[in-house]
Parts: C-alpha cells; structure tokens; sequence
C-alpha cells in the first residue's frame, strides 16, 4: 500500500543522505541547509531526508549541465580557432548558430538524462546521447582481458599502477568522485592507459584499468598522443616546476599557464596532475645495419 512504499523510500533516502554525508561531508552539509532552508516552503510536509534527495538531485543536474556546457565550449572554441580542421565558413555560421539554442537544450537534456553529449558528424552541433552507465564493470560487460600485442606491456606495468594508486589518494593528489566515474589518463612513450575508478569507500578503491592501443596501427592514434605530449610538456616545463611539485593546485594553475595559441579560454578538457615512476617495459624499435655482413 502506500504507506509501505513511503516507509521504503524513506528508507532510502536516509541510507542516501547517511552515504552522502560520510562520502561527501560539504555536499551533505550543503543538502542539509537548503533543506531547512525549504522548511517554510511546500516541501514542509515531506521528510528532511527526501529534501535532502530532491536537492543532491537539483544540484546533481545543475552540475551536469555546467560540466556540459563546458565541454560543448570547448569543442566549438577549439574548431572554429584551429587552421588544421579547414572548416568552411558556412559550418562556422552554423555551430555559432546552434550554440545558444540547440547546444544549449542538447545539455539541458543531457543533464536531467544523465546522458552525454554527442557532436553531428564531428561538427560542434550536439545532440543528447542515450543514458549510459558511470560504471563499466568487466565482469559484467564481458570486457576481461585480451590477448593481444600490446597485452603483454599493460599486464607488466598493472600491478605498479595499482600499488601507486592508495598513496597518490592518501595525498590528495588524485581525488576520484566518491559516487565512481572518475577517469584519468596514464601516458608513456606509445602507451596511454586508462583508470576508471568504479567505487571510492573510506580505507578501499574499485579501479578498472584499460590498455589502449600503442600508436603505431593508426596515423589518428599518433596525432591524439603527440597533442597529449605537447600540452602534458608545456604544463610541466620547467617555469612550472617547484618545491610543491605534488600540489594539485599549483599544476592545474600551470597548465592554465602553458595553453598553447587556441586554446579555450574556460579551461581544458584535460588537466595534467603529476609525474610518477612506475616500473614498466621501455617500448623502442632497434635496427642493426651492417654487422652481420661486416668482414670487421
């Protein structure tokens, strides 16, 4: 009936409010002030807790938008600016069309969707993709590991990313969304792998680490690493180097820094962290010419 259901969904949003306080002190301070503040409202009648929910909510999809909007920018700055696209002037006139209408819906409904945003054919003309899930769990997916050439570099350096990953946390250095999702980049030489951080508890983190291909295969596969190199130079050269090498906040204000000509003016989609030692295979092509057949 339906007491039974109020019951079970007061329920839940005590054991959310409870989780949000412990994962996230601030957002559940935040969420508990603009309940009270709601107090003299129409959401009087309703627990402090299903406040609590309907705000996490609110705010939740406000933060999707801005993170989308964001993205959207980006994308339309960084195509209209760069010479290399060749981009003729009617599609320009168009994406700057589109942005304050099409874009700006495309991340409205994104946001309430939980669903990423999509560019037409590559040109910054987004639409709403479908809800996809934060989490890509292998055993689920069928995604487990793959025999493949590059297998054997990722399976060598896996159990030295994983003993970096508690320490890095501890510092503060790297600091994954308690709610999973998070993403971040690891480049060396021709490899790029990719964390995914699918739970982040008190004393316990869920990763998914995923090799990507090396560079060789694909001229497209070079071009994204080279511009990766450049900017993850260019943020730690040498003026951006201190004694507070591990700071989170002096490298992200030096990679501001360092943007090349072109760049956004609102950020970037990638924020280079630090650098770290791992113990890993160096993958280098040697040729030997002239030794065999040499009489010396």
């Amino acid at each position: 009936d339906r007491g039974t259901l109020c019951g079970i969904l007061f329920v839940v949003f005590l054991i959310r409010a409870i989780r949000v306080s412990v994962s996230n002190t601030l957002l559940g301070i935040f969420e508990c002030l603009i309940s009270v503040a709601l107090s003299d409202s129409l959401l009087s009648l309703s627990p402090v807790v299903t406040r609590m929910a309907l705000v996490g909510f609110v705010v939740s999809r406000v933060i999707g938008f801005f993170s989308r909007m964001q993205f959207i920018w980006i994308h339309l700055f960084t195509s209209l600016r760069s010479k290399k696209l060749r981009l003729k002037p009617w599609p320009k006139l168009v994406s700057i069309a589109c942005f304050p209408t099409v874009d700006v819906i495309a991340a409205i409904a994104g946001s309430i969707l939980d669903s990423p945003v999509i560019p037409v054919l590559g040109v910054p003309i987004f639409l709403p993709g479908f809800p996809r899930p934060k989490r890509l769990w292998p055993s689920v997916t069928g995604s487990g590991s793959s025999d493949t050439a590059e297998s054997t570099y990722y399976a060598q350096v896996y159990p030295h990313i994983l003993r970096a990953l508690p320490g890095l946390l501890r510092k503060g250095i790297i600091q994954p969304s308690r709610f999973g999702g998070s993403m971040y980049l690891l480049r060396f030489e021709k490899m790029i792998a990719w964390v995914t951080f699918l739970e982040v508890e008190y004393g316990y983190a869920v990763v998914y680490i995923k090799g990507l291909e090396l560079q060789e295969p694909t001229s497209c596969h070079n071009v994204e690493a080279n511009a990766l190199d450049s900017f993850i130079e260019a943020s730690f050269a040498s003026k951006c180097n201190g004694s507070s090498s591990d700071s989170r906040i002096r490298e992200t204000a030096c990679s501001w820094l360092a943007r090349g000509d072109g760049a956004s003016p609102i950020g970037t989609l990638v924020t280079p962290l630090l650098k770290h030692e791992l113990l890993s295979y160096s993958h280098s092509n040697v040729s030997l010419t002239g030794v065999i057949d040499s009489p010396d």
